[in-house]
Order: C-alpha cells, then structure tokens, then sequence
C-alpha cells in the first residue's frame, strides 16, 4: 500500500452541484449506503464538509494524514481541503455540507466525537427536505445541529504520514503489514540510521514515538477488521498482538470502550432511522 502525496484534487461541487449550501442554507446534506469498496478519489469543496458513518467504517485521506471513521465519530474537512474517501462494503455514508460563511468549527481537518444527540440531528436533518427555507423548522435544526458540532472533543484518531523518505519506507510497510513485528532498531539498520534518529524525526514530523504512531495504525487497522465482523482474537493476532489481552487493553485505552463493546453497540444500531440513501456523490 503506497502513501498518497496528492495535494490538490480538482474542484468538485457537492454532490455534482445540488447540496451547495449557501448563507441562508448553511448546512445541506446527503445520504448513500455502499455495498462494495468506492473510492472517491482526491478533490476538495468550497464549504466544510462533515463525514459520518452512521454504520460501517470509511477512511478519509487528506495531504499528510489518514483517519479511519467509525460510528460515533465523524471526519470534518474544512472549506477548500483536498480529501480522498474510501468507502467500505455495508458503510451507511451521511454527510453534510456547511457554508465557509458558518464560523466557529475546527480550522484543521479532525475527527469528533459524535453523541447521540448528535447522530440523530444528523439523521432527522436529513429525513426532511433539503431545499427549506430561511425561517424554518429545518433552518433552526440546522443551527442547532451546528451548535452541537461546536462542543463535540476531537478525537485522536488520525495517522500523522511522515515525510522523510527513511521514514516514509518504513510507514509505507507497516501501512501494507501492520502486523510487522520489527522494532525501530530493525528499520534503523534497514535504513542505515541510528535507531535515535528514526526516533527524533518519527517525533518531529507525526508528534509520535514511533511506538504511539505504530499503535495508532494498528488501531486504524482493527477498526476495519471489527467492522467488517472478524472476531475479537483474530483481530488481535491479525493487527500485529501477542495476545488478546493486550490487544483488548490498547483499544479500550484508546476507544473508550472495548473491541467487544464496540461490535455489540454495531450491531445494535437501528437501521430503520437511517434516511433513505440517494446517488450522488462526492
């Protein structure tokens, strides 16, 4: 698996020009359900763009970072942002697009936390008709739909992508393997650096030890094995664990709860409040 280092992406209206928001529609929307991997390759949006999972996983790639997006979190893409998303097979894809105009969300790309309250804003705003106006039930959904945004805590889901071509080598293995067992004095030989070399620009350039990035990207990776049904322990193994134990550990450190817990609330999400998907994209 390579490291993209697209940095533009052509300029794409959302959803081919129907869900352009505007002053007095700041925040529109769409719904898709997938069946089989899409990928939609690099281009960015004038507006902000937020990308939910209401069930599934999708990555979403901007210059120099990757993030998985499971539900209960979302990926927010500032205005003019060059992104790629790959959407996996049975991902129920909702996003909303919001007018650069809107103030007082993330200037960086993020991914956040979503509550409940949120996801069924997100879902209730997308119920309703889209085109509404000014002075409406839908206009005041959306204002308090961004209202809730404004609180959500970002989460630390995203894999900083070093740039050091030493470094980049050993990232683009790990990328393809996550399971690779060797340590940073294996790639250090491999690379003909010091091992404290390594370690000082894996800081310099992801705000990482490589041990944190390496578990950030195992992290990355069980996330798309849990949601795609693989259980627990061979996750574990799969992601690069000696033991379930340990696996279970970093992941209820890292999620907030554990691989199981996190299947279990999967399986319980209601398919039938999903708004009925569209085709558009992008």
């Amino acid at each position: 698996m390579s490291i993209e280092r697209q940095k533009s992406g052509k300029p794409v209206p959302p959803g081919g020009g129907r869900f352009v928001p505007s002053s007095s529609r700041p925040v529109l929307g769409r719904s898709e359900d997938y069946q089989s991997e899409v990928v939609i390759d690099w281009h960015h949006h004038g507006c902000g763009q937020l990308l939910y999972a209401a069930k599934g996983v999708m990555r979403v790639d901007t210059p120099g970072a990757r993030w998985l997006v499971p539900p209960q979190r979302a990926a927010w893409v500032p205005p003019d942002t060059p992104h790629r998303v790959v959407q996996q097979p049975g991902l129920a894809f909702r996003t909303l697009y919001i007018d650069r105009s809107v103030t007082g969300l993330p200037d960086e790309g993020c991914v956040l936390s979503v509550s409940t309250l949120l996801r069924e804003m997100i879902l209730t705003f997308l119920e309703r008709e889209g085109d509404y106006e000014p002075i409406s039930a839908q206009a005041r959904l959306a204002a308090s739909l961004v209202d809730e945004l404004r609180l959500r805590p970002r989460m630390r889901l995203d894999l900083v992508l070093p740039q050091d071509k030493r470094l980049e080598r050993i990232a683009r293995a790990l990328l393809g393997d996550p399971a690779d067992p060797r340590s940073l004095v294996d790639w250090a030989r491999a690379a003909g650096a010091s091992q404290r070399t390594l370690e000082r620009l894996f800081r310099q350039e992801t705000g990482m030890s490589f041990r944190e990035w390496r578990q950030r990207l195992r992290l990355q990776a069980a996330l798309a094995h849990l949601t795609a049904g693989e259980p627990v322990t061979s996750v574990a193994f799969a992601v690069g664990y000696d033991s379930p134990s340990a696996f279970i550990a970093m992941f209820g450190k890292a999620m907030g709860e554990t691989p199981g817990q996190f299947v279990a609330r999967q399986a319980a999400m209601p398919q039938a409040v999903l708004p009925q998907a569209d085709t558009a994209r992008k």
